[in-house]
């Protein structure tokens, strides 16, 4: 586990550095996929900008929803909030917030741009889940495993334990999500196919992850909250996926 880096007399969050690299790649995808759909580039990139601070709002408001009864007991973590604390669901709704209010302010496509904005998301979210790794949180359960690491003394999650390593898992996943968005980007013109397939794919893929998770996070009866999120989201996957296919029909 490497929490920090130590650029000279600098001591980094590794967490925030990938962060950095996820959105600096993420906007350099988006040169590249905005061409597919009919929204120009400098839509496509404010869209973005509004998605990321609403995603920041949302990533915090939720990690304060799940981790309240804890705060209850300790108010002092709420210091900890200003530097670490975040729900990739949370951040996910935000950024949606954050995006059709740019879209109905400015009239554009909400399906055109989400298409488009979608490749980025899962790029800059694999970044972000290395960054977990190394900050050594969302880990997995107990399991001895060729792929399963261990962390030091000292670290977050539990040392000298061999664990999986779902935080890689995912970042994995999530690269090969991008590629297979983008590739469908390319290949298909049906608007609101993209984010139907990121809806389905994901949702289904962190609902199964989930049960492969050790770290405390919140939960209702046997799920955790980001599986009932996820299975919110996969119905609208495939909606979306259906309304992009009977669109494509009606235009033929």
């Amino acid at each position: 586990m490497h929490p920090y880096v130590d650029i000279g007399p600098l001591h980094i969050p590794s967490y925030g550095l990938c962060l950095v690299a996820g959105a600096l790649f993420a906007f350099l995808l988006l040169l590249y996929t905005w061409r597919f759909r009919a929204v120009s580039r400098d839509d496509a990139y404010y869209t973005a900008i509004y998605a990321v601070i609403g995603g920041l709002i949302g990533a915090k408001l939720l990690y304060l929803v799940v981790e309240l009864p804890s705060i209850l007991e300790n108010p002092r973590i709420l210091l900890g909030m200003i530097f670490g604390g975040a729900v990739f669901y949370g951040g996910l709704i935000g950024g949606i917030a954050g995006g059709l209010l740019y879209t109905r302010r400015y009239k554009t496509s909400v399906l055109d741009t989400a298409d488009v904005l979608l490749p980025s998301l899962a790029l800059a979210h694999a970044f972000g889940r290395v960054g977990c790794f190394f900050a050594g949180c969302c880990y997995g359960m107990a399991c001895d495993s060729p792929i399963s690491v261990v962390y030091p003394e000292g670290s977050y999650p539990p040392a000298g334990v061999p664990l999986l390593p779902t935080q890689l898992m995912e970042a994995a996943f999530l690269l090969l999500l991008c590629g297979f968005l983008v590739l469908r980007l390319k290949k298909s013109a049906r608007r609101g196919e993209i984010a139907g397939w990121y809806a389905l794919l994901y949702g289904v893929w962190r609902f199964v992850i989930e049960f492969f998770r050790s770290d405390p996070r919140g939960s209702v009866w046997i799920f955790s909250t980001s599986q009932l999120i996820s299975l919110a989201l996969i119905p609208i996957g495939l909606f979306l996926l259906l309304r992009a296919k009977k669109a494509a029909k009606t235009k033929e």
